[in-house]
């Protein structure tokens, strides 16, 4: 089987860790089966016998790359054993993690109940009792898109005497080219760190030739995640070219129809349109607040054309924010008469 370009990053960086045979190499946010095809993980049997599993599953079999979980829930042990303790970061990501091992299917599903509920001072929760030390290696975790994504509890893990941490990828500048939303095929929308997970998985595994995204209705820190995606773009620009989605500036042109006025007239009495202000989105992204003022005539055109496009063309939604009184419903409204009225079935 080809070794993907992941796999190979990986590799390389282990080799290039010092001391390696002397310790143990801890894989944060990285398969452990495409380190060791060899070795498996049961999570659930470390949990419950930390000891045995440790050394009858690790130190017996001379195993030499352990997952971060089994690291969390171990480090008593490893720590006693290993002169160093090396973790292998994957640095693509931020606060959030795939949890890229395997449970069996009633520990999920009450893993995912224990952080959905909230904390209640009646004692332990029965997922609590049957999770044991399990539940105590994460401060969240959840299901998104048919994964497990997690956020570790390892608050002070990398200050350790022991701990040696190798962040998987060397920061470098990149910029990523960025193209106008209604030209880009199928972009994904990250609004939430989540989001952002499963692009990494999706570039990393799934390997596409080109991946666009859009930042816009982003609500976590804009510029960590975008400087992830530069570094995903530098690493990985053989592979997948990245593009960015953004809004598309307002252009204030428009083919002006006279059915439109007779339109307004006919239904709201008014000879013609109302010009209203909106935020310059170009200047809003660079943290500048403008505003532009256009037409309720601009925007009903703009629809009208889009719907026209819809046959055989490039067409794209229209979203508007307007001020109450800014004559919302005949901008809508002016476009369905237009269109029921000029259209031949």
């Amino acid at each position: 089987m080809k070794e993907s370009l992941f796999t190979s990053y990986a590799l390389e960086k282990i080799k290039s860790i010092p001391n390696v045979k002397d310790g143990v190499v801890v894989l944060k946010g990285i398969p452990l089966n495409i380190i060791d095809e060899n070795s498996t993980v049961d999570i659930e049997a470390a949990a419950e016998k930390p000891s045995r599993y440790f050394y009858e599953t690790i130190v017996k079999n001379e195993r030499r790359f352990i997952t971060y979980e089994e690291f969390l829930l171990l480090k008593s042990f490893v720590f006693d054993e290993y002169a160093t303790v090396h973790i292998l970061k994957n640095n693509l990501y931020v606060e959030q993690y795939p949890i890229e091992i395997n449970f069996d299917a009633t520990t999920r599903t009450k893993l995912v109940k224990h952080y959905e509920e909230p904390e209640t001072e009646s004692g332990e929760s029965d997922e609590e009792i049957f999770l044991g030390n399990l539940g105590g290696i994460f401060t969240g975790i959840k299901e998104y898109e048919g994964i497990l994504i997690g956020v570790y509890n390892d608050e002070g893990i990398e200050d350790e005497v022991k701990v040696k941490t190798c962040n998987l990828f060397e920061p470098s500048n990149c910029t990523i080219k960025e193209i106008d939303e209604s030209i880009a095929p199928n972009f994904f929308d990250i609004v939430e760190e989540s989001d952002f997970v499963c692009v990494v998985r999706n570039i990393l595994y799934d390997a596409p030739q080109n991946f666009y995204f859009r930042l816009n209705n982003c609500v976590g820190d804009k510029e960590t995640i975008k400087f992830r995606l530069e570094l995903l773009q530098k690493n990985f620009f053989r592979q997948t070219k990245i593009f960015c989605a953004c809004t598309e500036e307002i252009i204030s042109g428009f083919e002006h129809r006279d059915e439109f006025a007779q339109i307004l007239k006919k239904y709201w009495g008014y000879d013609s349109f109302r010009k209203f202000k909106v935020y310059d989105l170009p200047k809003l992204k660079n943290g500048e607040t403008s505003t532009l003022e256009i037409s309720q005539e601009q925007v009903i055109a703009n629809i009208v054309q889009q719907v026209e496009n819809c046959d055989g063309g490039i067409c794209r939604d229209i979203f508007v924010t307007a001020p109450t009184g800014s004559g919302k419903s005949a901008i809508f409204q002016v476009p369905a008469i237009y269109i029921a009225e000029n259209t031949i079935c």
